[in-house]
């Protein structure tokens, strides 16, 4: 398999600024859902008819999306922090498996990447 990866220049210090800034505005979002999400789930719910059946199924799957969702963002969250913590480290942008540079398209696409397409 060809690597064109290493072809690419290093990422400028303007670049750099750019994907933290995306990497900080996610997990600002992010964490803004885990607290929103926290907050419903200490109200009660407010179902007008607690032996309806529908309500309770719906509630139900409600919440279980809820915690689908929730525990897809946080491995998100995860890999953002993972992201945030190579830029400060000066190693964003270099495959943790190869060693060569992800391509600048792939980062913009995807800003936590931490590998190039096709590493094994």
């Amino acid at each position: 398999m060809a690597r064109h990866a290493k072809a690419e220049r290093p990422l400028s210090a303007k670049q750099l600024a750019h994907f933290r800034e995306r990497l900080t505005k996610e997990q600002a979002r992010l964490r803004g859902l885990f607290q929103s999400t926290a907050l419903d789930a200490d109200r009660p719910p407010g179902m007008p008819d607690p032996h309806d059946v529908g309500d309770e199924a719906n509630e139900s799957t409600t919440s279980d999306i809820r915690i689908g969702l929730s525990e897809a963002d946080e491995r998100m969250l995860e890999q953002i922090e993972r992201a945030l913590r190579r830029l400060d480290k000066g190693t964003y942008g270099v495959s943790e498996v190869t060693g060569d540079r992800i391509p600048l398209a792939r980062l913009e696409v995807v800003p936590w990447a931490t590998t190039n397409v096709g590493d094994e």
